[in-house]
């Protein structure tokens, strides 16, 4: 839930609406529903901006997530470098730890 948290968080003070659906949304209404997943409807076109993603993807931090941003350095190394670097003092600690290790395994 915290990682959720983060995200919305991440969207908001970007000024991107974003809409929490599927078994989330329902439990703010009271409906109980097993699910483990949370799923954010954006529809703003800065969310298909590299840096945007990149920076998504370093929220979550899980193995497949840090790959992702690996293949985007691939398709713009300097830009998206350039852009992620500037953001990263007003993120938390953890999305800058996953920053280290996306570009430690990218030299190595």
């Amino acid at each position: 839930m915290r990682l959720l948290l983060d995200v919305l968080a991440y969207l908001e003070a970007r000024g991107v609406p974003a809409a929490l659906i599927v078994g989330s949304a329902l439990a703010t209404h009271g409906v109980a529903r097993a699910t483990l997943d949370s799923d954010v409807l954006v529809v703003d076109a800065a969310a298909l901006r590299h840096d945007f993603w990149a920076m998504l993807k370093l929220y979550a931090a899980g193995p497949q997530d840090l790959v992702d941003v690996q293949l985007l350095l691939a398709g713009d190394p300097e830009g998206l470098s350039k852009e992620v670097e500037q953001r990263l003092q007003a993120v938390p600690a953890g999305v800058r730890a996953a920053w280290r290790r996306v570009r430690e395994q990218s030299t190595a």
